[in-house]
């Protein structure tokens, strides 16, 4: 390539010992001159034939952000069979638009469990979500389990029994097998509450998921992690890490084929015991949902989260409420923190917790006026911006 030598020259009043940058094609020197800097830069211009140069304008379109469609409401969901779905038909009236899936939540059984009943059960529901056009978003979790004796069988028996009560491909959906290992949630409440290891949960994780694809080809899967990632036992939430590092172990010597989809989950109850943190920034950092999708070469990613409006309620001394404005204000973040994932050139969704748990937790819905405004704000911007969008309740037992 030929190069044309164009020297530019500027006067600093610095002192440094000579330095030499080299960045792309432009060579920058400062040469101490008796305590007088003589910055001097040489760059090197595109001569015939030769590649544009980096300060050079380009007239290449930027590439465009990949996109979720945003679905019609279902003209038939009201009338479902499925309680939660006839919910979720009156949140799409309300918004105005559809929502392509829906989150429900399953037990994993224990070894030798008669499953016939919860099978059965599980089966109807998958039908009913294929037959109004929503996906299922399986939450499949192993309450109470001893993790460091799941077997194989009991996957490999479960989804057999699926399939036998009818369930294809077309209706199985997206599945998060052992969903947020790194929180110590899990495991036996007698004798092992609270195991996070990564390694456990890698061989879990492949051992339920192999067994699914082997059953349903077109099965899909989530990898969900907890925003903080804990030490095993730290059954008080006390020691919760943000470290890259940390999150990353539960992704480590997992099988790209078995992953189809990452989710990172965070809400504003805080990390540390009882503090709180309404920064999403912090609890649901875009920066880690970006390093676990590119570990795993993933290109749809979920972002899990939501605002309370108040938390403790029976406890007047320790009762938090949260105005409007300042869940307008999580909102906001929690959408920044999507549109950076997005601007990283991957596909998000944001589901959004809406469950009023006020007897046990948090009131996490959007039941006034006023918090769906700000709940609607919120829904128009990302939809704007072609981020899915997933909303989960369930209907109050009378």
């Amino acid at each position: 390539m030929q190069a044309i030598l164009r020297p530019v020259m500027h006067v600093q009043n610095i002192s440094h010992p000579y330095k030499l940058v080299v960045t792309g094609v432009m060579i920058a020197g400062v040469l101490s001159l008796g305590g007088l800097g003589v910055a001097v830069c040489i760059e090197l211009l595109r001569g015939p034939g030769g590649p544009p140069s980096s300060h050079e304008p380009s007239n290449m379109p930027p590439p465009e952000l990949p996109k979720e469609e945003t679905p019609d409401r279902h003209e038939t969901l009201a009338q479902s069979t499925d309680a939660q779905l006839r919910l979720l038909a009156a949140y799409e009236q309300r918004l105005g638009r559809g929502f392509s899936h829906n989150m429900l939540f399953a037990d994993i059984p224990a070894a030798g469990q008669d499953i016939s009943e919860r099978v059965t059960r599980m089966a109807g529901i998958l039908k009913e979500h294929e037959r109004q056009g929503i996906t299922p978003l399986v939450v499949f979790e192993p309450e109470k389990l001893d993790l460091r004796s799941v077997d194989k069988k009991t996957f490999e028996e479960y989804f057999a029994a699926l399939k036998a009560n009818g369930i294809t491909d077309k209706e199985i959906g997206m599945w998060m097998l052992f969903p947020e290992p790194n929180i110590p949630e899990w495991s036996d409440p007698e004798a092992d509450l609270g195991n996070t290891d990564p390694k456990l949960f890698v061989q879990n994780f492949t051992m339920a998921a192999a067994a699914l694809k082997q059953t349903f080809p077109k099965a899909q899967t989530m990898l969900l992690l907890n925003g903080a990632t804990y030490p095993s036992y730290d059954i008080h939430y006390t020691k919760g890490s943000f470290a890259k590092e940390d999150l990353l172990q539960y992704a480590q010597g997992l099988d790209r084929k078995l992953v189809d989809a990452v989710g990172l989950q965070g809400f504003p109850w805080g990390e540390q015991g009882d503090s709180l943190d309404y920064d999403p920034a912090v609890f649901l950092d875009a920066d880690l949902a970006i390093a676990l999708a590119k570990q795993l070469k993933i290109e749809k990613v979920w972002l899990n989260s939501g605002t309370f409006s108040s938390m403790y309620d029976w406890d007047p001394s320790r009762r938090v409420t949260v105005t409007d404005d300042l869940r307008g204000r999580i909102l906001n973040g929690i959408a920044k923190q999507a549109e950076q994932v997005q601007n990283a050139g991957l596909a998000v969704t944001v589901n959004i917790f809406a469950e009023d748990k006020t007897a046990t937790e948090a009131n996490w819905s959007y039941d006034t006026d006023a918090s769906w405004e700000v709940f609607q704000r919120f829904a128009d911007r990302i939809e704007d911006r072609g981020i899915g969008l997933a909303f989960f309740d369930t209907p109050k037992i009378k």
